[in-house]
């Protein structure tokens, strides 16, 4: 008999509203500061040098928005205007979030696909492998922001 899949949660359309009435280059800003702070010790040891140059897009499908980043001189910066993304990795919030507390591995979402890429392939299997060799625990976050994710995670599952 086949397995009947897995629903996944999708953010409720009117909590994504007031993300969506954030302006883009905001949110790129947030973003790129964000992405500093969390890789400050990965950036200062090169280990992001093949990222130098190219703009990276993270967009979110049940929020409607796309945060978009360029690696320059060794530090994430806000990609200017409408800039052509290398590479846009799309999935859902709960995948992210999954992503980020360490409940899922890259690859796992990859192959389920319930993350995707698109783009520069190469560039893709790099960030992927990047991702994977790392602890999201050990990671330079305030604690709040541990705690935040995994209720909010719990709040979605109740929700599927």
């Amino acid at each position: 008999m086949p397995r009947k899949p897995v629903r996944r949660p999708i953010l409720p359309r009117p909590l994504a509203l007031p993300v969506g009435l954030v302006p883009d280059q905001a949110n790129n800003f947030v973003f790129s500061k964000t992405l500093n702070r969390v890789f400050r010790e990965q950036l200062a040891d090169g280990e992001l040098a093949p990222l130098e140059a190219r703009t990276l897009s993270l967009r979110i499908s049940d929020v409607g928005k796309t945060f978009s980043v360029r690696l320059r001189d060794g530090r994430f910066h806000p990609a200017a205007g409408r800039l052509k993304s290398d590479l846009t990795i799309e999935g859902t919030l709960y995948d992210f979030m999954l992503l980020a507390a360490g409940r899922e591995d890259p690859d796992t979402l990859f192959f389920q696909r319930h993350l995707s890429i698109q783009g520069d392939t190469g560039l893709g299997v790099f960030l992927k492998n990047f991702l994977g060799g790392i602890d999201p625990r050990e990671l330079p976050m305030p604690a709040f922001f541990h705690t935040a994710l995994e209720r909010g995670l719990d709040l979605y599952q109740r929700l599927a």
